[in-house]
């Protein structure tokens, strides 16, 4: 049976998919929250400035998260297998 190495258990697992999910509901939320507030309270926000930022957003959150799990993986790859 192969072992199979980090990236390998990345590529299986759809590594990026977290950061790309993020982004993409941070890129709404961002967006739908600045036309809410803005037809409330006309703020006068552009709404796709916010959803730039969101977009932004959801990708550091993301790329941060995938690195921890890959870390996790990678100790757990050491222990487990030396």
């Amino acid at each position: 049976m192969k072992e199979l190495s980090v990236t390998e258990v990345q590529a299986i697992s759809g590594a990026g998919k977290i950061q790309d999910c993020l982004s993409a509901v941070f890129s709404d939320l961002f967006n739908d929250a600045t036309r809410f507030l803005n037809n409330v309270f006309g703020l006068g926000y552009e709404a796709e400035s916010a959803q730039q930022a969101g977009l932004d957003f959801g990708s550091r959150l993301g790329k941060n998260l995938e690195e921890r799990l890959t870390g996790l993986l990678a100790d757990i790859q050491n222990k487990v297998i030396g």
